[in-house]
C-alpha cells in the first residue's frame, strides 16, 4: 500500500499528480492532481490498476468530497498536433494549475508519477512507480482513471461498434477489427500507427528513381491515389515528388573499394607488421597507452615510432 513517506519530505501542501490514457488509440489523455487532507482520508487508496472499477468510483467520489482535486483533459485532436508526450505534460500542467487556483497560491511541492516533469514553475519531483509508493499520486491515479473511463463510457453511446465500454479505447483485437471495418472516428488519435494505417494505405513502390514518385497500386482508382497524395502532403508538409527528390539526393556510403583499406595505410607507414583478427582487436591492448588497437608488436599507432618492445 502506498504511504506518506514522500509527502513528509517536502513543504506542505504536497500535490500528487498522475495521468491516464497515454496508450489508447482513441479518447483524451487525462491527468489529475490531488492534495490529501490531514484527516479523513478514505481507506483503500492504492494504484488504480489494482482496483476494480466499482472501488475506483467509490474512492473518486470520496476524494472529491474531502481533498483538493484538479483535472486536466487534452483531447485527441490536440494529441495529434502536440504528440502524446507533450499532451500528457499539458494535461498535468492544467491539473496543477486548477489546484493552485483553488488554493489561491502555488503548492509547496508536486510529486509526479514517472521520470519526466512538465515545463512549469512549480517545485516538483518525479517518482518512478509513484502510484505504488505515494498515497497522493495513487489518489490522483484513481481520479484520472475514473474520469477517463466515464468519458469513454459516454462516447460509447455515440460509437457503439468500437466497444469502448469494455476496452476504453485501448487497442485490443476487437477494437482493431472495428477500426479496420468502420474506419477511425473523430475521437481516434490519427497520429498513432494503427489508426494512421487505416487512413494512409501502404502502397508498394518500385525500386527505380522514376517510379519513386509514381505508386503502383493494383486495381486502385485514381481517386484513392489522389487521396493518398493529399494525406502524405498533410503529414509531411511536402509533395510526393519532393519526397522522392529528397530520397534520390540522400548521399550513400561509398563502396569498400573507394573507402580503401585502413590497414594497408598502416602497413605503408610501418606501424604494424600484420593485420590482427577481430578477436585480437577486442583482447589486445597497448601496454603503455592502454588503447584498444591490438597490433602484433603490442603497441598502438601513437607510441610505436617512439617506443620499442
Amino acid at each position: 500500500m502506498p504511504g506518506l513517506k514522500h509527502e513528509r519530505l517536502y513543504l506542505a501542501p504536497v500535490v500528487g499528480v498522475d495521468e491516464a490514457g497515454r496508450g489508447p488509440l482513441a479518447g483524451p489523455v487525462v491527468a489529475a492532481a490531488v492534495i490529501l487532507p490531514d484527516k479523513g482520508v478514505p481507506r483503500g487508496i492504492d494504484d488504480s490498476k489494482k482496483l476494480p472499477a466499482s472501488e475506483r468510483a467509490r474512492l473518486c467520489g470520496r476524494l472529491k468530497d474531502c481533498a483538493v482535486v484538479g483535472i486536466g483533459i487534452v483531447e485527441a485532436d490536440e494529441i495529434d498536433s502536440l504528440n502524446i508526450y507533450w499532451a500528457t505534460m499539458k494535461a498535468m500542467t492544467l491539473a496543477v494549475d486548477q489546484v493552485a487556483a483553488t488554493l489561491g497560491c502555488a503548492p509547496g511541492h508536486v510529486l509526479v508519477d514517472g521520470n519526466r516533469l512538465p515545463r512549469w514553475g512549480y517545485a516538483a519531483t518525479p517518482i518512478v512507480g509513484g502510484d505504488a509508493l505515494s498515497r497522493s499520486i495513487a489518489a490522483a491515479s484513481i481520479v484520472a482513471k475514473h474520469t477517463r473511463d466515464t468519458i469513454m463510457l459516454a462516447h460509447h453511446e455515440s460509437y457503439p461498434h468500437y466497444d469502448w465500454a469494455s476496452n476504453k479505447g485501448y487497442g485490443c483485437p476487437a477494437h482493431r477489427r472495428a477500426l479496420a471495418e468502420h474506419g477511425p472516428s473523430p475521437l481516434h488519435r490519427r497520429s498513432f500507427a494503427p489508426v494512421a494505417q487505416t487512413v494512409l494505405p501502404l502502397w508498394v513502390f518500385r525500386a527505380t528513381p522514376h517510379s519513386l514518385s509514381q505508386p503502383t497500386a493494383p486495381d486502385s482508382t485514381s481517386g484513392a491515389v489522389h487521396q493518398m497524395f493529399r494525406v502524405v502532403n498533410a503529414i509531411t508538409g511536402k509533395s510526393v515528388n519532393q519526397c522522392s527528390l529528397d530520397a534520390e539526393s540522400t548521399p550513400r556510403r561509398p563502396s569498400r573499394a573507394k573507402r580503401g583499406n585502413r590497414w594497408g595505410s598502416w602497413l605503408k607507414r610501418g606501424y604494424a607488421v600484420q593485420r590482427p583478427s577481430r578477436q585480437r582487436l577486442r583482447s589486445r591492448r597497448c601496454r603503455w597507452t592502454r588503447s584498444s588497437w591490438g597490433i602484433a608488436s603490442r603497441t598502438c599507432a601513437r607510441c610505436r615510432p617512439s617506443r620499442s618492445t
